[in-house]
């Protein structure tokens, strides 16, 4: 996945977590992907894992949370629709 991507929502696992969402869960929105990060989550080396965070464009503006006018999603909830 990198940016210029199409991708779509996909919740996988499909889930209904306690915390509101800002996607509807029945939805399957498309985003354009921004950027990709990788981070490193944990200190000790033996035990570290690595987490992938996507910052989608979303089509309908009410679901880009974050200040950028993006939204944080994890790479597993998400499907790419065409490459960019």
């Amino acid at each position: 996945m990198k940016p210029g991507d199409l991708v779509r929502y996909i919740a996988n696992p499909p889930s209904k977590p306690p915390v509101t969402r800002v996607i509807p869960p029945n939805d399957r929105p498309i985003g354009l992907v921004v950027e990709v990060k990788t981070k490193l989550i944990g200190t000790d080396k033996a035990g570290q894992a690595v987490l992938e965070l996507v910052f989608v464009k979303w089509a309908v503006d009410a679901w880009n949370n974050d200040p950028g006018g993006v939204s944080e999603e994890y790479r597993g909830d998400l499907e790419v629709v065409q490459a960019g």
